[in-house]
């Protein structure tokens, strides 16, 4: 059973529909890199829900055209080479015009190092900070953005004692 089918959704094509087909010059196919194995794991089925949504209002009101957009899921749930490697594949084939998604950073970087200079690929989630290569858009904050209006405000107060936890 093809994944557009178990989601009822016809703007997500399964990865091996998207890579038997290749490129499509009336289709705008996004690698959607979310998990949905893993530790976060939990989190796929409302990211996939939310971009599903997202595709939909954009063809509905024929944002690109003629042109469509569609959804080829990957679980970035797994290993890092082994989404890069699934990634690397749909691109070499034509068959991403874009990747996106959230996931871990390990993962992140692995999905990094195979889109450059290939394909656009847009990191959403809150992320470490650091070099970005050639065609890597991050949306999160960085640490200095998520972390100095913290610090300014702790260190105007008159605390004895706290923590960040996490960081």
């Amino acid at each position: 059973m093809h994944t557009k089918e178990v989601m009822g959704a016809p703007v997500v094509e399964d990865y091996l529909d998207a890579l038997l087909s290749g490129p499509a010059p009336d289709v705008l196919r996004i690698g959607l890199a979310v998990p949905s194995s893993g530790v976060i794991g939990l989190t796929g089925p409302a990211g996939l829900a939310a971009a599903i949504l997202a595709a939909e209002e954009v063809n509905a009101a024929e944002l690109l055209g003629r042109r469509e957009v569609r959804l080829v899921p990957i679980d970035a749930g797994r290993s890092p080479d082994h989404v890069a490697a699934e990634v690397s594949t749909l691109v070499a084939a034509g068959a991403l015009d874009a990747v996106c998604g959230y996931h871990t950073s390990d993962v992140h970087r692995g999905i990094e190092r195979v889109t450059t200079g290939r394909v656009p690929y847009l990191f959403t989630p809150p992320h470490e900070g650091g070099r970005r290569l050639p065609g890597v858009a991050l949306l999160g904050e960085s640490p200095r953005e998520q972390l100095a209006p913290v610090m300014a405000r702790l260190g105007t107060r008159s605390l004895r004692r706290w923590a960040l936890i996490g960081n």
